[in-house]
């Protein structure tokens, strides 16, 4: 009897085991569920100097966007393309002036925060944005263009743009074009936040814009042959 008893309260003690550790298990992953749910919901925010494809994202003054826009005069009338986009704030203030507004930009999140910013924004149906190389996207039909790229990147990309329609208009946020002279050139100051661990100081912030308009091939062609007699 006693025996029977002894076993009976080992198959006890076993059941009892076997249903704190289910339940320690399903505790576990009820306390990861939120977690996970936390880490799926959590929306993707552009860090300042984050690495792309072929530079480093850094956002641009809202005096700097403005001033540049304004530089290009642009309009309802105007397709624009950002090439290389970032967090897609140009665009969405090209498109808030009437314009039709593309973003190029290599970096996916990139793009889709962009088009969320857009969309609360309420300009969703004006400002678009793909996910493309920018040497290997279509902006044939632009009438300005907008670029914060490099002075190397800038001057690769110079064919392409001197091969659109004349009168295309062209902005560029703190590098030239080399020997491209361009049609202005303006500098916007503005005070920068800057914080570390111990306190937040404002700096003031020195920065260059270019504009240019593409030339017709005569034009083009003069200006070679006044580079050229200079070079002899």
């Amino acid at each position: 009897m006693k025996m029977c008893l002894r076993f009976l309260n080992d198959i006890e003690s076993v059941s009892t085991f076997s249903i704190r550790l289910e339940l320690l298990i399903l505790s576990f992953f009820l306390i990861l569920l939120p977690l996970n749910t936390i880490a799926q919901n959590q929306e993707f925010v552009p860090l300042e100097g984050a690495k792309g494809k072929d530079v480093i994202w850094l956002p641009t003054h809202q005096l700097l966007i403005d001033a540049m826009l304004d530089m290009a005069e642009v309009g309802p009338k105007d397709i624009f393309f950002d090439l290389g986009s970032g967090d897609g704030r140009l665009v969405i203030e090209a498109a808030k002036r009437g314009a039709f507004a593309t973003g190029i930009e290599y970096e996916a999140e990139l793009v889709e925060f962009s088009k969320k910013v857009a969309e609360q924004q309420g300009v969703s149906e004006k400002a678009v944005f793909y996910k493309a190389d920018l040497f290997e996207a279509d902006f044939s039909k632009a009438t300005v263009i907008s670029l914060f790229l490099t002075a190397e990147l800038n001057l690769k990309l110079r064919p392409l743009l001197l091969a659109l329609p004349p009168g295309t208009r062209i902005i560029s946020n703190s590098f030239d074009m080399g020997d491209w002279i361009p049609n202005k050139q303006i500098t916007v100051e503005y005070m920068e936040q800057i914080t570390n661990e111990i306190s937040t100081t404002s700096q003031l912030k020195t920065v260059q814009a270019f504009f240019w308009i593409v030339p017709d091939n005569s034009e083009l062609n003069n200006r070679k042959d006044i580079e050229n007699s200079n070079k002899n």
